[in-house]
C-alpha cells in the first residue's frame, strides 16, 4: 500500500513537470520565437496565446495597421513582394503580393481587418487548411482561417503568427519550402541558435528534468517495494 502510494505520488510529480514543460508550447512544436518581427515582439503573450493555445480566436481587428506596427509602412518601395515566416519554426508561409499590386493587397487587408492572402501567395508545402477552415502551419502553429469569397479562397491571417524570422537565417528571394518536416525545422532552428522564448533551453532542459524525475521515481519505488517485501518476510 505505501509502496503503491509512493509510486503514484512520484508519477504525479513527473507528470506535473511534463505539463509545465508543454504548457509554453501548447499545440505548437516549440515555443513562439522571442524576437518576433514587424514590431510585434512586445506582444509575445498575445502571440503565444493566439498561435499556440487557440484554434478559433484572432488578434484584434486592425492590429497590423496600428500606429506601433504599421505593417505596410515597413515594406520598401523596391520590394516586389514580402515573405512571411512562421512565428514558431521559421518556415516560409506566405509571399505577397503575387498577381496583384501592393495597393490591392493593402486595401483588401484593411477592409477585412487582418492580412489577407490569396492562393497564389501561399507556400503550399508549409500551410495546412483544415476542413473547418482553420489554417495551420506544418509546425502546428495556428495562423488564421480560410474565408472564401467570390474571388476564391481568402486566407485571413494573424500577423503575430507569421512574424517569425527565417529558420536558417536570411535567405535570398524567392523563398521556398525548407524540407517541409516540422521536426527537422525545429531542430535546425535550435542548432542555428535562433532565439526561442526563455530561450529554447527552457524546452530542452524541461525534458531532461522530466526524465530525471521519472528515473528517480522508478528507483525509489523499487527500493520501497523491496523494503516492504523484506519486512513481510520477517
Amino acid at each position: 500500500g505505501k509502496a503503491t502510494s509512493a509510486l503514484m505520488f512520484l508519477s504525479m510529480v513527473a507528470l506535473g513537470a511534463s505539463d509545465r514543460n508543454s504548457a509554453l508550447r501548447g499545440f505548437c512544436d516549440a515555443p513562439v520565437m522571442q524576437d518576433l518581427r514587424f514590431g510585434t515582439k512586445a506582444d509575445w503573450e498575445l502571440a503565444n496565446k493566439i498561435c499556440c493555445h487557440n484554434k478559433k480566436y484572432a488578434e484584434p481587428s486592425g492590429y497590423f495597421n496600428n500606429a506601433n506596427i504599421n505593417l505596410f509602412g515597413q515594406f520598401q518601395p523596391e520590394e516586389k513582394y514580402h515573405t512571411f515566416y512562421d512565428s514558431v519554426c521559421g518556415v516560409p508561409l506566405f509571399r505577397a503580393p503575387i498577381g496583384r499590386s501592393m495597393q490591392e493587397w493593402y486595401s483588401e487587408s484593411l477592409a477585412h481587418g487582418w492580412p489577407s492572402f490569396r492562393d497564389a501567395e501561399v507556400v503550399r508545402e508549409n500551410v495546412v487548411v483544415e476542413q473547418d477552415g482553420e489554417v495551420r502551419s506544418v509546425c502546428g502553429t495556428h495562423l488564421g482561417h480560410n474565408l472564401p469569397d467570390n474571388k476564391g479562397s481568402r486566407y485571413c491571417i494573424d500577423l503575430v503568427c507569421i512574424a517569425g524570422k527565417p529558420a536558417l537565417g536570411p535567405i535570398q528571394e524567392p523563398h521556398f519550402s525548407m524540407r517541409g518536416k516540422a521536426q527537422e525545422l525545429v531542430e535546425t532552428r535550435v542548432k542555428a541558435d535562433v532565439s526561442l522564448l526563455p530561450s529554447g533551453n527552457y524546452f530542452f532542459m524541461g525534458n531532461i528534468v522530466v526524465l530525471l524525475i521519472a528515473v528517480i521515481a522508478i528507483i525509489l519505488g523499487l527500493l520501497i517495494i523491496n523494503r516492504t517485501r523484506r519486512r513481510s518476510r520477517m
